[in-house]
């Protein structure tokens, strides 16, 4: 004679469809935490880091991504053909703590390790292309570096730039045309293979590559003395740039952080 052995209320419990969907479209991997699958978990949440970048690109996947979970847990929930065991990160309380950790930890990288940006303008080219995502630094930083890229915002603006630093606080620039003097010498600047407007200057140890569609330097010069807290940045797109040359210095306080890496543009 077979025997059904009654559940036991207290323990086991049966996961509720709204939930799980809410979940997998609000914080996708918890949808699969709350049906104690933590190894579809982990791969919702390595997932997500490539769909927060590839949504610079293409924005529909980050709209496609959270449904597609909701979809799939939902699909689950409807193939159990037994409750769950009650887990303390199932319950209501241990749902809003698992949400808040989630929020946090994505705020905490966002403000203080690393930050995406998407470049909008080509005042960078050739160095970066329109639609290239940088991935700026946050954390680590001990010296600021001429000759690098950072983002920051000019006093007058909440708009995030991206630019090459030039001068730092003490440092005298002058520009003679898109030629730049830098305390008193000329920034070396290299024809490459092709000739102008193939062109590359050297700062320091950094080697990169500028666009100057007139290449003149003999024209009128405008002259800027940096102060203690004062640092010039200039687009690599020299004809096409706004930058240092028309908005002034920017404060160390306006800095957000140094370009570590960039992800073309697929286009």
């Amino acid at each position: 004679m077979s025997s059904v052995q009654p559940v036991d209320a207290a323990d086991s419990w049966w996961p509720k469809l709204w939930v799980t969907v809410s979940l997998g479209l609000l914080v996708p991997p918890l949808a699969y935490v709350y049906l104690h699958r933590l190894a579809y978990a982990a791969a919702a949440l390595a997932c997500a880091l490539f769909v927060l970048l590839a949504s610079f690109h293409q924005p529909w996947v980050l709209w496609l991504y959270p449904a597609l979970v909701a979809l799939h847990a939902g699909v689950l929930v409807s193939q159990l053909r037994e409750p769950l065991k009650a887990r303390w990160f199932t319950s209501r309380v241990g749902l809003l703590v698992a949400v808040y950790v989630c929020v946090s930890i994505v705020a905490g990288i966002r403000l203080f390790v690393v930050e995406p940006f998407s470049v909008v303008s080509a005042s960078m080219v050739p160095s970066l292309e329109v639609g290239d995502v940088v991935l700026v630094r946050k954390w680590g930083e001990t010296d600021i570096e001429r000759g690098s890229i950072y983002t920051f915002r000019f006093n007058d603006s909440d708009v995030v730039y991206v630019k090459r630093l030039i001068g730092i606080p003490g440092d005298t620039v002058t520009m003679r045309g898109n030629h730049v003097v830098l305390n008193g010498e000329w920034i070396t600047r290299r024809a490459g293979a092709r000739g102008a407007p193939d062109l590359w200057e050297r700062l320091g140890s950094r080697r990169y590559p500028v666009l100057d569609q007139f290449n003149i330097k003999t024209v009128f010069a405008r002259h800027f003395e940096l102060g203690p807290d004062d640092y010039f940045f200039l687009g690599d797109n020299r004809s096409n740039s706004t930058d240092s040359r028309l908005k002034g210095a920017v404060p160390s306080e306006n800095i957000i952080g140094e370009v570590a890496s960039v992800i073309p543009s697929p286009w």
